[in-house]
């Protein structure tokens, strides 16, 4: 049976009960969040026109029988919803899912976080993996890419430039992925087939541990599977992975577009971001940071009495924007975030921490 079709079926089954789609568009590429975080990705700008990406989504596997997935697994813990910043052109997404569909092991929840801006053929994704078993996981994170590049089914190529490291998948258009936060330690790609998703073959793809350098596939299409190294997650900790996706008539398109995705993702990242449930704070608060004088990182805490997005930016005496430490939906709690100026010149910057009910800025 055609994949599309299948789906067809079981989106009819199931479409009357579950939310369904939430996305952007940036005027070049439309984004889509589907149900339990697939990924979609159109050209030119929404889901009337070109899909050329029909399922991104992440994997963890800590044994051949225990995958969290998107088909088997995925379930809604925060729907997904949309958020923009008119000042930057920022547009995002975000969703976080659990392992409920089931309920089968490992017992994780991913916050997904899509974000371009306008104008952009690119986008940087966010996924933060969160332990909610009682023991620590041996974690293999991994991604599930299922191209349908220039809106046709099948005969796509998928090719792994090393010197680059993309995943190059293309007919004419070519669509590009990038770890942006790590190595990849494994690629590879298959024909679509019925009743793929299963855990055992999840692992083993995932545990390929080959980065393949080419595949060319038939009338059905290819599913790529790409991985990491495993990693330890305590129990209430979490890791946090970035990729950048881009689209574009060439590679050399789709890799300006992934080397602004990796200009966005070392702009606005965070290099430790660490939250403290052991009390609820009652009130808003944006504490000095720690130490002031600093050279070349320093530590900014804040608390926050309810669950709501949060923007925390840095900038220079001129009042320019420098850094985006921080622009993300956040639960209630106390948080501390590490930054690193060690790219910005000496001097005096300013810090702000804005919600839609509280604004504070500091001098650092």
């Amino acid at each position: 049976m055609n994949k599309y079709l299948a789906i067809a079926i079981i989106i009819l089954f199931v479409g009357k009960a579950l939310p369904q789609s939430t996305g952007f568009n940036t005027g070049n590429i439309g984004v889509d969040m589907y149900l339990g975080g697939r990924i979609l990705l159109y050209q030119p700008v929404d889901i009337d026109s070109t899909l050329n990406l029909w399922n991104l989504s992440i994997l963890v596997g800590t044994s051949p029988s225990t995958v969290y997935n998107y088909w088997l697994d995925a379930g809604i813990q925060d729907s997904t919803i949309i958020f923009s910043d008119s000042s930057t052109g920022l547009l995002g997404l975000y969703g976080a899912f659990n392992n409920s569909r089931a309920n089968f092991p490992p017992n994780v929840l991913v916050k997904t976080f899509v974000t371009s801006w306008r104008g952009s053929s690119y986008v940087l994704i966010k996924y933060v993996i969160i332990n909610r078993e009682v023991s620590s996981l041996n974690a293999l994170i991994g991604l599930e890419i299922v191209s349908q590049i220039d809106g046709t089914i099948g005969f796509d190529t998928v090719k792994y430039i090393d010197s680059s490291k993309v995943i190059d998948v293309y007919k004419q258009n070519h669509l590009g992925f990038e770890l942006l936060s790590g190595n990849l330690k494994s690629i590879t790609s298959f024909e679509y087939f019925d009743g793929y998703e299963n855990d055992s073959s999840y692992y083993k793809w995932m545990t390929h541990d080959t980065l393949d350098v080419q595949y060319n596939s038939g009338p059905d299409g290819p599913v790529t599977i790409a991985s990491q190294d495993f990693q330890n997650i305590n129990p209430g900790d979490s890791i946090t992975v970035y990729y950048g996706m881009a689209l574009g008539s060439s590679f050399s398109a789709v890799k300006s577009g992934l080397d602004s995705a990796l200009g966005r993702y070392n702009g606005t990242l965070i290099t430790e971001i660490k939250e403290n449930k052991s009390f609820s704070p009652s009130s808003y608060k944006l504490n000095q940071n720690f130490p002031n004088p600093f050279n070349p990182t320093t530590i900014i805490t804040f608390s926050l009495p309810v669950q709501e997005k949060v923007s925390l930016k840095v900038y220079n005496i001129l009042g320019m924007e420098v850094s985006t430490l921080l622009n993300e939906v956040q639960t209630a709690g106390n948080y501390s975030i590490r930054f690193d100026a060690k790219n910005l010149p000496s001097g005096i910057y300013f810090y702000e921490l804005s919600t839609g009910n509280f604004r504070n800025v500091k001098k650092m």
